[in-house]
């Protein structure tokens, strides 16, 4: 019987499971239909199947090592899917004997979609290294449901600069040229263009100081170059040059700065109820603190201290950056779960089977508690009160890692629940 401007909510009353390989943000319709025997009302839902997808999306780094020295490196993986990514964990790996890892593995924990999770690697080379070594890097993470990326970058003490060049006409530079020479003893190089535009890449040894000459040709009117290193960053540019020394400067492709800066010590966490507190030591110098979860920016503070009010899980990584008048530093990062000790007159449960494919039972010897398990998303799929053994039926949950916050008087209790 419904009435008249009645609504009513039915609870767990339908399911469905999505099949497994599904792409990510596929939209589904689910059709739904009402009736009371002489009248049908319908209506429709829409949901969207997620996963996460893990990217590589570059590494920065300072861009140049000096033998006998540390290397930071801050390799970036993006969660592109709409489903968040678990249990992260990166690596960094070197088959370079001049190099040792100082911390080859890192658990990221969780990363958000659209979350970025910043992991910070250092390594030592070896002071016998030669400053002309060319070293590879490679950095991989994985995450639950066999997610994986992987990227890399090389380190050389050398810059690979950029000549562009072009000739308004198209006829190319007719005769003229122009000389790139260098204090390192390595030999000259004559560049001309020919048709309408040419690119030319030289590698050139970080702080060898270079001239840039101009040589006459029949129509230097129509002649233009733009000399810039790989980042973008131009260094010198021209149209109608005239002959004889046009510029000249020391190469210098400087990275990120990433370590330069000093990042935040010590960074804490204290779980409360429905908090997390996050406090950490002031560098010197400092003027903001950026605060991220899960890879995705949450505030900033010019305050050592944030509080995060959460309502569901507690599997956080919060990382925080310093920020200067001049760059940020590396982030500092802490996982936070939610195993929470028992303490004096606290009650203890028991919960299994975990992992669970049909009834998660939960115990508390004889204490009153409420319970809610979420999913990935935050979306409530079982809630209600009990005493002592409760059993929660999982059967058409979908597989996949959810989170169980059970609550007696004041205690608050997460636990991560795997449906197979």
């Amino acid at each position: 019987m419904l009435n008249a401007e009645e609504t009513t909510t039915l609870l767990d009353a339908f399911s469905f499971i999505v099949a497994e390989g599904v792409e990510d943000g596929t939209r589904f319709q689910i059709d739904v239909d009402m009736t009371d025997g002489r009248q049908t009302w319908s209506g429709k839902a829409f949901i969207t199947a997620g996963q996460a997808i893990l990217d590589y999306v570059g590494t920065d780094w300072a861009g140049g090592f000096v033998p006998g020295e540390t290397v930071t490196f801050v390799a970036n993986f993006k969660n592109t899917g709409h489903y968040m990514a678990t249990n992260a964990i990166a690596s960094i790996s070197c088959e370079n004997n001049y190099v040792t890892l100082l911390n080859p593995t890192i658990e990221m924990g969780t990363i958000d979609p659209e979350g970025i999770s910043s992991c910070v690697f250092t390594i030592q080379i070896d002071e016998n290294c030669p400053a002309t070594e060319v070293i590879n890097v490679s950095f991989a993470m994985t995450a639950d449901g066999e997610l994986n990326a992987e990227g890399s970058v090389t380190m050389r003490n050398s810059c690979n600069v950029i000549f562009e060049l072009s000739d308004s006409w198209g006829d190319g530079w007719n005769g003229a040229s122009l000389t790139v020479s260098f204090d390192d003893g390595t030999p000259a190089t004559n560049l001309s263009c020919q048709g309408n535009s040419q690119t030319e890449i030289i590698e050139i040894g970080r702080g060898t100081h270079v001239t840039l000459t101009w040589n006459r040709g029949s129509y230097d009117s129509e002649c233009s170059f733009i000399v810039k290193y790989e980042s973008g960053e131009v260094i010198y540019q021209i149209s109608h040059p005239n002959p004889g020394v046009l510029h000249e400067f020391d190469c210098n492709c400087q990275g990120s700065q990433t370590g330069t800066f000093n990042p935040v010590e010590n960074l804490a966490a204290e779980i409360g109820i429905g908090t997390i507190t996050l406090t950490w030591d002031e560098p010197e110098r400092a003027i903001n603190y950026i605060i991220s979860r899960n890879g995705v920016e949450i505030a900033q503070t010019t305050d050592p201290t944030y509080v995060d009010e959460v309502y569901t899980e507690f599997f956080y990584t919060y990382c925080v950056v310093a920020e200067y008048s001049q760059g940020i530093s590396v982030p500092e990062c802490i996982v936070v779960k939610s195993e929470l000790g028992v303490e004096e007159n606290e009650t203890e449960f028991a919960i299994y089977p975990n992992p669970v494919n049909g009834t998660l039972f939960v115990n508390s010897g004889n204490a009153e508690y409420s319970y809610t398990m979420y999913n990935g998303m935050g979306q409530v799929v079982a809630n209600g009160t009990a005493k002592g053994t409760e059993q929660i039926s999982v059967d058409g949950m979908t597989k996949g890692i959810y989170f169980l916050r059970l609550t007696s008087g004041t205690q608050v209790l997460v636990e991560k629940v795997v449906v197979k």
